[in-house]
């Protein structure tokens, strides 16, 4: 009986690691950019930052587009912890769920990457991009 709990729980923590690993996706469209650190933070899946509340004056919202003319960023992959059972308790040990993440320079991009050589494979590099800074409207 013992051994059935023990599997059972090995299996539970292998499907909310995420063990699987793909290409990069880079799917997010808009954002929040820090001018002064140059780093273009984009939303989870649920639509939630990785922002304190106290850092958002020091953030300009953004979007991507295709216009050439625009000023370009650099994105790669992050990781960012997700809170499931366990890991809101002991965030170490959670999963980490995949996000985009831009920088002003391709030196910026590439160094993040060669400093979490496990978020994305080598031949996967930075990918160029157009962005431009958008109003901030608050729904009513």
């Amino acid at each position: 009986m013992p051994s059935k709990l023990i599997v059972g729980c090995l299996l539970l923590v292998a499907l909310v690691s995420g063990c699987a690993s793909g290409p990069v996706q880079h799917t997010a469209t808009s954002g929040w950019f820090n001018p002064s650190t140059g780093v273009f933070v984009f939303p989870l899946a649920d639509g939630s930052l990785n922002i304190e509340l106290w850092e958002v004056r020091n953030y300009q919202p953004f979007e991507l587009t295709n216009n050439s003319a625009d000023p370009t960023l650099w994105l790669t992959e992050d990781r960012r912890a997700v809170c499931l059972f366990y890991a809101c308790l002991f965030p170490g040990l959670g999963p980490k769920a995949p996000v985009d993440i831009g920088f002003a320079t391709q030196e910026a991009c590439e160094r993040f990457r060669s400093g979490h050589p496990t978020y994305t494979t080598p031949h996967e590099v930075c990918t160029l991009r157009h962005y431009r800074i958008t109003e901030v409207t608050l729904d009513a």
